[in-house]
């Protein structure tokens, strides 16, 4: 014979993993400000590692360009660090630094696999002047940009 009791324990402790489960799941996801966050973030750590690694003199301006470009977004990069902060928190990320490594170091990695990238890089910082805002360049940068988390 069947407890009722015992299945419905099973079904309460069944219930209780399922919102467990969903509640780790939101912790990792990403919300829409925080993905433009950190695509503003990349496009910023994408130009830094081409400032320092393409040292030929065809792009011995990379690194004014990419001084240009922290003046010109300041407002930006400033705006979106809290929302960047928020999600690397929530997921479990130790600090933004600690990130922005990591984001460096495969946009260094990647960047060898790359044809051009120290050109496509200088261009996408040319026009960055140009542009109203910084996320409109992130269909030019060589490395591409992947979302860290599913969207929640």
């Amino acid at each position: 014979m069947i407890n009722p009791q015992r299945g419905l324990l099973a079904v309460l402790l069944v219930a209780s993993q399922i919102v467990v489960v969903g509640a780790k799941a939101s912790e990792k996801c990403i919300k829409p400000k925080e993905v433009e966050a950190d695509q503003v973030r990349y496009i910023e750590t994408q130009l830094r590692v081409a400032a320092l690694q393409c040292k030929d003199h065809r792009h011995a301006d990379l690194p004014l360009l990419y001084n240009a470009f922290i003046l010109e977004n300041r407002p930006y990069l400033v705006r979106t660090q809290k929302p960047l902060i928020s999600f690397l928190k929530r997921s479990g990320q130790p600090s933004v630094d600690t990130y922005i490594m990591s984001v460096a170091n495969r946009v260094s990695i990647e960047s060898s696999k790359v044809s051009q990238f120290c050109r496509r890089v200088k261009l996408a910082a040319e026009l960055s002047a140009k542009t109203a805002h910084p996320i409109k360049l992130l269909g030019l940068m060589p490395v591409e940009y992947r979302r860290p988390a599913a969207y929640c």
